[in-house]
């Protein structure tokens, strides 16, 4: 624009004022030259603070940002006072950025470090107070941090995360997605490689894991000790505080493991349903394919089984398997050392010597093979046998029933004492004796019969048929009874 032009009124004198002062205010604040007059009247009104506070006139502060370190300089080398010059300054530094400290923003190329920080692209990063750092190579470290997508990093107080080959490391640290981790602080990491090990670690989906207090919950989850849980998929727990709640569940340490494959493995292990197993150390493990395989075992229901040491198996196919044996219902067995075994199946297929032996109900003692049997009743099961079943010697007694009216084989019947085979017999009710081989017998009733060595046999059936016998009442002819050596013989035949 030429004097000409304005001479020669192509160009009116008020526009030619506005461009004037557009370019002034361009010196001040980035852009002000095409900006609105409101912005340029508040630049005005700033350097007449600035003037007064000074002693300069605003021509000397009319170079814009270039020209105030100079003037400013020869200000401060003069007597200006020094509340005037800080008064000047901040009326100036108002002024002086391009773009202004608490307001970062940054685009493209990223960058941006404080402030109210925000940088958005390729290699963004930031540094904190209100960082955010949206887009490619992204970090965001501090304050109150988030990165959103793609190569990531985040670093503390507030750090946030969410997505690609995520991260967050620290105080309130969370990362959603991608290769997510989040290492501490409050961690938690929801999704696709999840991790978070350690703190308030938390980690909930495709490959989690978690640590620290943990809880991890679907796919692939862990949580690998700590105040440890993890609820589904391919649950683990690993140690400290175990819970493992479903699918392919195990637990260890403090255990518990609930559902599907159940394990708990020791420590303080219960387990409870599907696959259940719990292994030893204080276990227990209570219904479907149940086991618990020894420590302090109990077994509960369904497969239920124990294995040894404090036994104890209650239901269904119970076992218990030895040490302190007891197993109770369904088939129950118990099989040697302090061995009882109280209903249906009782004490079943029998031996590793049977112990200690007892045996209560429906097919009691069954084919037992020695021990300090006793067996108190029933019989029937697939058509009787009870009571003292197979015995084969040492401490027997047996209390009652058969009357399929005795065999025992060929298929089954007998019952009482059943096919004894000596030691220290007594077997006192309904087919009483059965099948003896004496020792220091005593039959008591119903078909009593004793058969030699110390005999005696009491009552109804009774005979004693030698050694030391003796036979006190019925019996109804057919050779009657005591039957020589030592015998006696008192009433009826």
């Amino acid at each position: 624009m030429t004097d000409n032009q304005i001479s020669n009124g192509q160009i009116s004198s008020g526009s030619f004022v506005r461009r004037r002062t557009a370019h002034f205010a361009g010196q001040w604040i980035a852009g002000a030259d095409h900006g609105s007059r409101s912005v340029r009247r508040r630049l005005m009104a700033v350097l007449r603070m600035a003037h007064r506070a000074l002693g300069m006139g605003c021509k000397r502060l009319g170079l814009g940002t270039l020209g105030v370190g100079g003037s400013v300089r020869s200000a401060l080398a003069s007597s200006v006072s020094l509340a005037s010059i800080v008064g000047g300054l901040a009326a100036i530094a108002a002024l002086s950025l391009a773009t202004p400290a608490q307001a970062q923003y940054q685009a493209g190329g990223g960058s941006a470090t404080g402030g109210n920080a925000v940088a958005i692209g390729n290699g963004a990063t930031t540094d904190g107070n209100n960082a955010v750092a949206l887009g490619t190579s992204n970090s965001a470290t501090g304050d109150a941090s988030i990165a959103i997508g793609y190569s990531m990093s985040v670093n503390g107080l507030n750090a946030i995360g969410i997505g690609v080959f995520a991260s967050a490391t620290g105080i309130n640290a969370l990362a959603v997605g991608g290769n997510a981790h989040a290492n501490a602080g409050g961690a938690s990491a929801f999704g696709v490689n999840s991790t978070a090990n350690g703190a308030n670690a938390t980690a909930i989906g495709s490959t989690a894991t978690a640590g620290a207090a943990a809880t991890a919950v679907g796919v692939s989850s862990q949580a690998t000790g700590g105040n440890s849980v993890a609820v589904g998929s391919v649950s683990q727990a690993s140690g400290n505080s175990s819970t493992a709640l479903g699918t392919g569940t195990v637990a260890n340490s403090f255990g518990t493991a609930v559902g599907s494959t159940s394990q708990a493995t020791g420590g303080n292990a219960t387990a409870m349903g599907a696959g259940s197993n719990a292994s030893g150390g204080n276990s227990i493990a209570l219904g479907v394919v149940s086991q618990a395989t020894g420590g302090n075992s109990l077994a509960a229901g369904n497969g239920a089984n124990a294995s040894g040491v404090s036994g104890v198996a209650v239901g269904n196919a119970a076992k218990a398997t030895g040490n302190s044996s007891t197993a109770l219902g369904v088939q129950a067995l118990a099989i040697g050392d302090s061995t009882v075994a109280v209903g249906q199946g009782a004490g079943a297929g029998s031996t590793t010597g049977n112990a200690s032996s007892v045996a209560v109900g429906v097919a009691a003692g069954t084919l037992v093979s020695g021990g300090q049997n006793t067996a108190v009743g029933g019989g029937v099961p697939s058509v009787l046998r009870g009571a003292g079943s197979g015995v084969t010697g040492q401490r027997n007694v047996a209390l009652g029933t058969g009357d399929g009216a005795v065999a025992y084989d060929a298929t089954l019947s007998a019952s009482a004492g059943n096919l004894v085979t000596g030691n220290d017999n007594i077997a006192i009710g309904t087919n009483a004796g059965i099948g003896v081989a004496a020792s220091n017998t005593a039959s008591i009733g119903h078909n009593a019969q004793a058969s030699q060595t110390n005999a005696a046999a009491i009552g109804t059936g009774s005979i004693a048929s030698g050694v030391n016998s003796i036979y006190l009442g019925a019996r109804s002819a057919a050779g009657t009874g005591a039957l020589a050596q030592s015998a006696i013989a008192i009433g009826v035949d």
